[in-house]
């Protein structure tokens, strides 16, 4: 059997009409893990379960249903997230000493995602562990060892409550979903700002309306009905070869695939740069750290296997 072909797709009018295409479709991750379950007699079945109700992986009559139920869901929730995000923003300032080095991913990224969304730091530490690990999921080269135990955490956490598991795994993957982009990205932006401002105090900058850089660089396609359906269409929706106004467009995803946290992550971003611009403080450093080193020519970007950026660390230091 020939092995897929995977064709990159960067032209950004071809990308937003490949995503528009209702041919061409998202991998289904359950069916996925359905296949390794029957090649390997594991037990996948928690796992296909959450799979199966996460949207960015499905198309179709479920696809909607699936999607209408998750967004009703998160707007219930999203004024409560919203001034619980305010509140966490306004003392960001507490949070950082002068002079001296923080690392902002564990004191401020990390910490306002949990504040967000009501997560204890002490009662919640699995449940945002088990959050953190799993877009492993959905990554090809995690192991077997690792799939299982996401499995297991996820057979436990239906266990709970037999009734109440469906809306509880729609929940779930409202933050399986949004807590890696929107934490990367984030991070990315910040680290955007804040590099090309060195020396520059943090009221005089000219922040970005949206994101400037985006943590989801790629997202895969396969056309249905045609010999070629196997094969994978890399779509590139973020690109450091493009136009400001380009990767706006694509930042959030296109057509049916929009991400539902758009509303959310656009407020956070206004809110954290209005914060930013009344504080009275220069950034003197900020270093970056990838868990994979960032691509740095355009054959190597266009190749990236993995559709996140993932920083690992950033660490900045503010004066007054």
């Amino acid at each position: 059997m020939t092995a897929p072909a995977v064709r990159i797709v960067d032209a950004f009018e071809d990308v937003q009409a490949l995503l528009r295409d209702e041919t061409h479709v998202p991998q289904s991750m359950a069916h996925a893990y359905r296949l390794i379950a029957q090649r390997l007699k594991v037990d996948f079945s928690a796992s296909i379960r959450l799979l199966d109700v996460l949207p960015v992986f499905m198309h179709g009559d479920k696809h909607k249903a699936i999607r209408k139920q998750m967004a009703t869901q998160m707007a219930g929730k999203r004024s409560a997230q919203e001034q619980a995000a305010r509140a966490f923003i306004e003392q960001l300032d507490l949070r950082v000493t002068p002079g001296q080095p923080a690392e902002l991913i564990s004191t401020w990224v990390h910490p306002l995602w949990r504040h967000m969304n009501g997560l204890d730091k002490d009662v919640d530490d699995d449940l945002f562990g088990f959050i953190v690990d799993a877009p492993q999921l959905f990554n090809m080269k995690a192991t077997l060892r690792k799939r299982l135990q996401i499995n297991d955490w996820i057979e436990r956490f239906i266990a709970l409550d037999e009734s109440t598991a469906d809306d509880r795994l729609i929940d779930l993957g409202q933050s399986v979903l949004g807590f890696t982009p929107l934490s990367a990205t984030l991070t990315l932006s910040l680290h955007h700002v804040f590099a090309a401002n060195l020396g520059k105090p943090l009221r005089e900058i000219n922040y970005p309306a949206q994101f400037p850089h985006s943590a989801v660089q790629t997202t895969d396609r396969y056309q249905t009905g045609t010999a070629h359906e196997q094969d994978v269409l890399r779509c590139v929706i973020h690109s450091p070869h493009r136009t400001t106004e380009q990767n706006d467009a694509t930042l959030y995803g296109v057509g049916e695939h929009v991400c539902l946290g758009r509303p959310l992550a656009n407020a956070v971003w206004s809110m954290l740069t209005a914060k930013l611009s009344g504080m009275p403080h220069r950034v003197l450093a900020c270093n970056l750290s990838m868990e994979r080193p960032e691509p740095v020519s355009r054959e190597d970007y266009l190749h990236v296997v993995e559709p996140f950026q993932r920083p690992s660390k950033l660490s900045v230091v503010l004066a007054s």
